[in-house]
């Protein structure tokens, strides 16, 4: 689904007023009380998930037991399963990015991860997000299905998703 709007906010985490109650009453607006789909450009910088933090999320889920749940691959725009199991041999070694691991073991040039439930496989990042929402939960409460951060990493030209 597309964004019905953009919202024109490029304040970093670090600096407020991103995250703050009023940039949260903001979204809302815009989202038509989050009913809506807002895109939200530069709101995250490098500071709240770096390459580094992606390699950690990687290596932690695949000592998961659910890797294969929580992570779909997406080769040249479809979705696929059987790359997905040569990726889940072997975590990105420490001397290669994550860019250079992935076409290492890939098929094709272009490629889309989705990581669901990312902040069970990297507790700074759910700390980060914690305070990031808190804001938002102080205003309107926890949603009845809380909170679950989807990562997305990879080269390709546009989300698998539209």
């Amino acid at each position: 689904m597309q964004p019905s709007s953009y919202l024109p906010l490029s304040e970093s985490f670090s600096n407020p007023p991103s995250g703050s109650a009023d940039w949260w009453q903001a979204v809302k607006e815009a989202s038509h009380q989050f009913q809506e789909p807002l895109a939200l450009p530069q709101t995250f910088d490098d500071q709240w998930l770096n390459e580094q933090d992606m390699k950690e999320i990687l290596c932690h889920l695949f000592r998961d037991a659910t890797a294969d749940k929580n992570l779909r691959l997406y080769v040249d725009g479809g979705q696929r399963p059987d790359a997905l199991g040569r990726l889940l041999t072997r975590p990105p070694a420490d001397h290669e990015s994550v860019d250079e691991w992935a076409q290492a073991l890939l098929p094709s040039g272009r490629y889309g991860m989705v990581i669901n439930k990312a902040e069970r496989f990297h507790p700074t990042l759910g700390e980060r997000l914690a305070r990031f929402f808190m804001p938002l939960l102080e205003q309107d409460g926890l949603p009845p299905g809380g909170f679950e951060v989807g990562v997305f990493i990879g080269n390709y030209e546009a989300s698998p998703f539209g």
